[in-house]
């Protein structure tokens, strides 16, 4: 085995294994799906109010570009000022824990302040239908909490190419984790009026809540918060990644004490 204090002078002479995949583009993939679901679990419900809200009408096209209609014979008797509450309640959690997504990070490890976040909203967009059937001040509640949780997470991540991304490659591999969020957003939109079409908005909620709850049972068994505590990375792309970063880290740090 290479010993991970003689790093080598460049990426291409990091001897890998058959079917090896970098941990840092495993890292900025993970991060691309987290932001992909955090995306999706935000803006679903724009989409989805058509389909819980009574309307005049008996029935109303959920989007064009699909040419489902869905029927409006059942629904909740919300008021259009409760329905712009339900839109917006996410975003009044989102906007007070954002700025402190940073500061999380570094105290906890961007792993936990990322990952548990999404997990938590995954068990609350499970949650939603139910509360949505029990009151109206429960829905809000999980709409709000929601926020607050992923607020920090949004942050959080960035915190992680500190440690893992060498600086020629930071840009490309921030990249990639950050263009989970608009391939949510416009998924969610389809997603969300295909299946409310077929199966009913409640599985929108339930699906998105079961697909990130696997994603963060992937994340946890894959993901550490420095390349040297990670279980599936090489010795070489470790001592490749530090030599990079030039062995600042704090755990490089706190071996050497």
């Amino acid at each position: 085995m290479m010993n991970i204090d003689e790093p080598l002078k460049s990426s291409e002479n990091v001897p890998r294994k058959k079917f090896y995949v970098r941990q840092r583009y495993v890292l900025a993939s993970l991060g691309c799906m987290g932001y992909f679901l955090i995306s999706c679990l935000r803006n679903c419900i724009n989409v989805t109010v058509l389909s819980m809200v009574r309307w005049n009408n008996t029935e109303t096209n959920v989007t064009d570009a699909i040419n489902l209609t869905i029927e409006k014979s059942k629904g909740f008797e919300w008021s259009s000022s409760q329905e712009g509450l339900f839109l917006g309640a996410y975003f009044y959690g989102y906007v007070c824990t954002n700025i402190l997504g940073g500061w999380l990070g570094n105290k906890f490890g961007f792993p936990i302040v990322f990952g548990l976040p999404i997990f938590i909203s995954a068990l609350l967009s499970i949650a939603t239908p139910f509360a949505a059937y029990t009151s109206f001040p429960l829905v809000i509640a999980c709409r709000v909490l929601m926020g607050l949780l992923q607020g920090a997470s949004v942050c959080a991540f960035q915190g992680c190419w500190s440690s893992w991304a060498p600086p020629l490659e930071r840009s490309l591999l921030n990249s990639i984790a950050l263009s989970g969020f608009p391939f949510g957003l416009g998924f969610a939109n389809f997603f969300a009026g295909y299946i409310c079409g077929t199966l009913g908005w409640e599985a929108v909620f339930y699906i998105l809540g079961g697909v990130a709850i696997g994603w963060s049972v992937v994340w946890i068994i894959i993901v550490s918060d420095s390349p040297r505590t990670n279980r599936c990375i090489t010795a070489a792309e470790v001592a490749y990644i530090e030599k990079s970063i030039g062995f600042t880290s704090k755990d490089m740090l706190q071996s050497q004490v």
